[in-house]
């Protein structure tokens, strides 16, 4: 009982802080505040964390014949880059103060927005890669109904940051996460009209997945969004949050897709490619970006 007051005391403190430095300091001053723990949870990502180490060693020696070898300092400006932009992201209602606003940029949201105006659900499905779960956060920020499926549960820090931005957003009623035991919940959500799903579709190795062309290789990929968006009739637009600079993200949205009615592997083998080209334009800049689940799950068959 005391342990759980004392976390619970942290975690308050630890908002309360966030939030009053969020409003009151200069970003620079902010930077310099959260940049000693961002480059710490990298230094552990990179050379102590075995399961994470072993992956970016994988980039830094090169996974295809398009990524070339990533630069181990390159690798390390990223973790610190996304260590420190997902910290930034625990506190309130900044998102929407135009000091954080003007920090996000957008690609491709109009067109995402008009489908959703139409009363359409939108399955966003992206990789492994760069920020999604800042991408949710800043996403519910505009008053997007916006859900997405993990497998990995929030920390005690996120889930109260999320109860407090939720009652400022007035989402309380929109999950912001749904976990893979929960797919008639998710069917249900994403059947609601103006509904918002993000869905990470690579997979490591499973006989049950398709493989599809990315980057001059091949990646493994979960085909059962597909079926998801037969069955809600949602429309599938890939997705991607890149962090471009500390406290700074692009959020792009690639060309929207209709999943057809037609059964079959083939149609479903189809649009998943559809997808991975499209995200390749996008993701392919930053391979540095690349997060150790999509380095697991890119094949070997096409490496240097």
């Amino acid at each position: 009982m005391v342990r759980e007051t004392f976390k619970f005391l942290y975690v308050r403190v630890s908002l309360m802080v966030l939030g009053v430095a969020a409003r009151r300091l200069p970003v620079i001053l902010l930077i310099l505040l959260v940049l000693p723990l961002a480059t710490g949870r990298a230094v552990v990502e990179l050379f102590l964390k075995n399961k994470t180490s072993a992956s970016f060693w994988k980039l830094n020696k090169g996974l295809t014949k398009s990524i070339a070898p990533v630069p181990l300092a390159a690798i390390f400006r990223a973790r610190v880059r996304l260590g420190l932009n997902r910290l930034m992201t625990y506190w309130g209602d900044q998102l929407r103060d135009p000091k954080w606003k003007a920090r996000i940029e957008y690609s491709g949201l109009e067109e995402v927005l008009e489908r959703l105006n139409s009363g359409q659900s939108v399955l966003l499905t992206s990789l492994h890669y760069g920020a999604p779960r800042e991408a949710s956060t800043i996403l519910r920020s505009l008053g997007l109904r916006l859900s997405a499926l993990a497998s990995d549960d929030l920390s005690l820090l996120e889930k109260k940051a999320v109860e407090i931005r939720d009652g400022l957003w007035c989402l309380e009623d929109a999950p912001v996460i749904l976990t893979p035991k929960e797919l008639w919940r998710t069917r249900d959500l994403l059947m609601r009209p103006r509904s918002l799903l993000l869905l990470l579709v690579d997979r490591n190795k499973n006989q049950r997945d398709l493989s599809g062309s990315l980057l001059g290789g091949q990646v493994q990929i979960a085909k059962g969004f597909v079926t998801l968006a037969q069955i809600t009739e949602a429309v599938v637009v890939p997705f991607a949050c890149t962090g471009t600079g500390f406290l700074k993200w692009r959020l792009w949205f690639g060309k929207p897709m209709d999943a057809t009615v037609r059964e079959g592997m083939q149609n479903k083998s189809d649009l998943c490619q559809r997808v991975l080209d499209e995200l390749a334009a996008e993701i392919g800049k930053y391979p540095e970006q690349f997060q150790p689940q999509l380095i697991g799950a890119m094949l070997e068959s096409e490496v240097n």
